[in-house]
């Protein structure tokens, strides 16, 4: 069932027409083909390192043991706040995280979701990595890459002729971030 929320001053019949339409045309009310498909939308580790892929399901189901693109799921956690509880299964419309898989990226589709996503956003500013002294870029470059992959907007590259670690960034704020 689709509930939207559209009670605020100043819409229209015509802005609701047009808000349910988008909301369908977008698939967030669309028939259930029954095969399992999805988009990962943030990839994060925990306090113990364990690398997680959030997914939205969009039809299906998932179960632990499944073969995501050719990498199998160990256990699949559902979030309330800081907690969760481990299930067996998550079905159209549950957001989940997802242990075991470690090549997912956040905008990714999943399964037979396929509608040619393409991030809009991209890092356009570069900066080479300063370390602090004593620091090897080489041990250092996997921090990076794990910190990559819970911002997609950051682009984490090596620098083979500099031996050194290089970042595009979207802008200052994001500069703060990683420092």
């Amino acid at each position: 069932k689709f509930f939207p929320n559209l009670i605020e001053k100043g819409f229209s019949r015509d802005d609701i027409a047009a808000a349910l339409l988008r909301a369908r045309d977008e698939g967030i009310y669309d028939e259930d083909s029954g095969e399992f498909s999805g988009r990962i939308y943030k990839v994060f580790r925990d306090e113990n390192g364990v690398r997680q892929s959030f997914i939205k399901i969009n039809s299906g189901i998932l179960k632990v043991k499944d073969v995501i693109n050719g990498e199998k799921v160990n256990r699949i956690r559902v979030y309330n706040g800081k907690n969760f509880t481990a299930v067996n299964e998550a079905t159209k419309g549950m957001v989940c995280a997802l242990d075991g898989p470690v090549n997912l990226m956040a905008g990714q589709n999943v399964g037979t979701f396929n509608d040619n996503y393409v991030p809009v956003i991209e890092p356009v500013l570069r900066y080479s990595v300063v370390l602090p002294e004593g620091v090897d870029a080489i041990k250092a470059f996997p921090q990076f890459l794990a910190l990559g992959e819970e911002l997609p907007e950051l682009s984490v590259e090596w620098n083979e002729e500099h031996q050194n670690i290089n970042l595009r960034l979207m802008g200052e704020i994001q500069l703060e971030i990683v420092k």
